[in-house]
């Protein structure tokens, strides 16, 4: 009777032990975003890695054989709701794109923002860690465009409808270059916010 017992509860204990061990592995945070950014004669790759406090931190590595260089590290202590590189500023090397929740000095109602970092030799840095945009944001990306890419938005407006509008970068910052859709229900500006096409805005 004791030896059944034993093995009873050996058996319980190795279930429970894989049970925690798969917990472990499932839960276990991976990058959930890279990307590749070319700077000057090399690539260095970025990421989006998820930490174990519920932030997030921008990561800049490059690969040197089989080994991984990690350069820099950008801690974010705010929920993240969009991760995306482009070139912004028409510099010729791609940007870091970072939507983060939170709220700021002139506006404390946590809000969905932009922030954009650049790569300084391999290093992120922050070109624009901005507050908002027209109207409370809902969503961004980038639209490739010539001569200079866009940023295309869905933002609420006051009557509880959606907007979509573009911006573009100019100097510091982004500034208004057109609406696309106003006043309009929340399926019909996404599916308007999600096509695909390209601007072909004139600065």
């Amino acid at each position: 009777m004791n030896r059944i017992k034993i093995i009873y509860l050996l058996i319980i204990s190795i279930s429970i032990l894989l049970i925690s061990i798969a917990l472990f592995v499932c839960t276990k945070e991976q990058p959930n975003n890279k990307y590749i950014i070319i700077n000057g004669s090399h690539s260095i790759e970025v990421s989006l890695v998820k930490d174990n406090e519920g932030g997030s931190s921008i990561i800049s590595s490059e690969h040197i054989g089989t080994k991984e260089n990690i350069i820099s590290k950008w801690k974010l202590s705010y929920p993240i709701y969009h991760f995306e590189c482009a070139d912004i500023n028409a510099d010729g090397m791609d940007d870091i794109l970072v939507g983060v929740i939170k709220p700021t000095r002139f506006d404390s109602i946590c809000r969905k923002r932009i922030f954009i970092f650049k790569l300084l030799e391999g290093y992120v840095r922050p070109l624009w860690l901005g507050s908002r945009v027209s109207q409370p944001l809902e969503d961004f990306k980038v639209i490739p465009s010539k001569p200079m890419n866009l940023i295309r938005t869905m933002e609420y407006e006051e009557n509880g409808n959606f907007l979509v509008a573009e911006y573009k970068w100019k100097g510091f910052g982004l500034t208004f270059v057109k609406y696309i859709v106003r006043n309009s229900k929340i399926e019909e500006a996404r599916k308007i916010f999600n096509q695909t096409n390209t601007g072909n805005e004139n600065n």
